[in-house]
């Protein structure tokens, strides 16, 4: 881990700053301005506002979905959650956890709903100070949550926090996903229409100011909201933890001191205030140099992220009320894995309940791909409780799979959707052993040494891929192995007209970021592709090394190429020597994902690590590079 000067002298001013400030705060009894003390942290305090944004409700469930307070002395265990039904009312903090196939929506007084997608763990915190604001936040442990706000009041805020974020809806439909895993975690960020800010981190300052109620507090508060990176309609952004400013652990110090004190009732001095929002200022400060790239959303994510329900009055006065009961239906359908869908909405499989209105007639539908879909017309006239069975008709395909196959490898993307729309097996193999994805890619021409064989069709790959075709199927071509992945990673480096974007669909549908392509000659990975043979040529494509590393690709996987057996760090530095085109801003890069340099490797008869090999072939600047790197590690 690289040590950052400024952050060490950040934390040691607010080390400091606090026993500084916890001995004035002691002595004087200083209170805050207004000579009211702060609420407790996590109070709601009543604002007079029946339907504030704090007043979550839920409007429907599907599946099973589970509640439950947080407990104090941690973590719930099982026996305390307990199912949730439409037209309760959430506490100020609670927890909600969702399964594989189940999802709710909440809806937040008449400004905003969100859908928890299956798979889903978060803490749903609802606060009102009184200073008359009143914020809402989302705390996404993992999962997915689809949000919509609309006409949000002027003092009304609603967050969405994850591990490296903290999304503002200011308006509009967005996505918030955040995922984690033994690489460690990222959280992205989708925007389908209106404009939401992006804080890294996983502190929200503004939170922090409205505890305090501190003006100079706030505005530093605010001073950083405002550098909060803005993401426009029609664009995502994708954060890691390695993208996270050093500066978020001197704010991490902030909350932790800010919340230590709230939540024991003690007062900060006005000095320690200052000095506080000083390191704000200083935090601040450090975003400037951040400025993540966005990229374009799908029409497909958008239409999903747009089509959440909005928030409505009338239910909201439904619910409050208690006049009206929750409506339970369940659709028992064959297949059981049919999807149901209300208002073109995906809702979930069998199990469907939601709060609803004497005068509406919901109509639902049930769709599986290769059946005939069924509608549905449900009136709560006389029965609010009702048990529909559906048995959907199974379609023939109106391809053969040598059809398919076909019409994949020449890219009739309308072919290919009749195809699977019919109910056609999506992962057919031929007798080759290719699946109709090798097909789209170009295989097994590419293979052989025809780089013009790799025009792919990325509109029907992406089809292909959302009908769940096997995307780390490995490809058997004259004895080398394949990964569906490979080919335009290598296409880009042979200069073909390769598109990153399909790199990213296929590293985004599960494909294997480490998967190795395998020759009598070599066995290496993507990352390591790109590093060998971008030295070789002498134009390394950052772009591509970049995106690799951002989905994990790791920089320590062992490699074979030329009968060497060596790291990619290792190759970068040696094969940068051999071909006459060192690079130190590659291995730079490489130090700066996790590439370890301890690592000890035999090439052409002699051991030792990267700094070693730097060092023997004369390499001044890489040796450099390695020295400073592991001058402060």
């Amino acid at each position: 881990m690289v040590v950052n000067k400024k952050l060490l002298f950040g934390l040691a001013l607010l080390a400091v700053g606090s026993l500084i400030g916890l001995l004035l705060a002691n002595r004087f009894q200083d209170r805050l301005p207004g000579g009211t003390a702060r609420p407790a942290f996590g109070d709601v305090l009543a604002v007079g506002a029946e339907t504030g944004l704090h007043r979550v409700f839920v409007r429907s469930t599907s599946g099973s979905v589970e509640f439950a307070p947080p407990a104090d002395d941690g973590a719930p265990v099982d026996a305390d959650f307990r199912p949730v039904t439409p037209g309760m009312f959430l506490g100020r903090r609670t927890l909600i956890r969702t399964g594989a196939d189940s999802s709710t929506v909440l809806q937040f007084g008449n400004s905003a709903t969100a859908r928890i997608e299956p798979n889903t763990q978060l803490e749903v915190v609802g606060e009102a100070f009184r200073s008359g604001e009143v914020l809402v936040t989302l705390h996404v442990a993992t999962g997915e949550v689809l949000a919509r706000a609309l006409d949000l009041g002027p003092h009304e805020r609603l967050r969405i926090l994850s591990p490296q974020a903290v999304t503002t809806i200011e308006s509009g439909s967005l996505m918030v996903r955040s995922t984690s895993d033994d690489t460690g975690g990222s959280t992205r960020i989708a925007v389908a229409d209106g404009v939401s800010r992006v804080l890294p981190g996983s502190v929200d300052p503004e939170r922090l100011a409205l505890i305090v109620g501190d003006r100079g507090f706030s505005r530093a508060a605010q001073g950083m909201q405002r550098r909060a990176g803005r993401v426009e309609e029609g664009n995502e952004l994708l954060l890691g933890d390695g993208q996270i400013p050093d500066a978020s652990q001197v704010l991490k110090e902030v909350q932790r001191q800010v919340e230590r004190a709230a939540g024991a009732g003690e007062l900060i001095s006005r000095g320690e205030l200052q000095r506080i929002s000083a390191v704000m200022d200083f935090a601040g400060s450090s975003l400037d140099e951040l400025r993540p790239r966005t990229e374009p959303i799908s029409g497909t994510e958008s239409t999903r992220i747009r089509g959440l329900r909005e928030p409505d009055e009338r239910t909201f006065a439904a619910a409050s009320s208690g006049s009206h009961a929750p409506a339970t239906v369940r659709i028992e359908t064959d297949p059981s894995d049919a999807e149901i869908y209300l208002e073109g909405l995906p809702i979930g499989k069998r199990i469907y309940s939601a709060l609803f209105l004497d005068d509406e007639r919901p109509v639902f539908e049930v769709r599986r791909r290769g059946y005939e879909s069924q509608r549905i017309a449900i009136s709560f006239d006389e029965d609010r409780d009702q048990v529909v069975q559906v048995s959907l008709a199974r379609m023939e395909p109106e391809l053969s799979t040598q059809e398919f196959m076909e019409a994949a490898a020449t890219g009739r993307v309308e072919a290919v959707q009749r195809y699977i729309e019919t109910g056609g097996d999506v992962n057919a193999i031929e007798p080759d052993g290719l699946n109709a994805l090798a097909r789209a890619l170009g295989l097994p021409a590419f293979a052989r040494g025809r780089v013009g064989a790799f025009q792919p069709h990325t509109e029907l790959i992406a089809a292909l891929i959302e009908a769940g075709i096997e995307v780390r199927l490995p490809y058997y071509v004259d004895g080398r192995r394949f990964f569906a992945l490979h080919l335009p990673v290598l296409a880009s480096l042979a200069g073909a007209d390769a598109d990153l974007d399909l790199i990213r669909l296929l590293l985004g549908s599960g494909a294997s970021v480490d998967s190795y392509l395998e020759t009598e000659e070599m066995s290496v990975t993507p990352l390591g592709a790109a590093v060998i043979v971008g030295l070789e040529s002498g134009a390394v494509d950052y772009e591509l090394v970049e995106l690799l590393l951002e989905h994990g690709a790791d920089p320590n996987a062992g490699l074979v190429y030329e009968r060497r057996v060596l790291d990619v760090l290792s190759a970068a530095v040696v094969m940068g020597a051999y071909t006459g085109h060192s690079d130190a801003d590659l291995v730079r890069m490489l130090l700066r994902s996790g590439a370890r340099r301890d690592l000890r490797f035999r090439i052409d008869g002699v051991i030792g690590t990267p700094l070693q090999f730097a060092e023997r072939l004369e390499l001044e600047e890489i040796a450099q590079v390695l020295r400073s790197e592991l001058a402060v590690r």
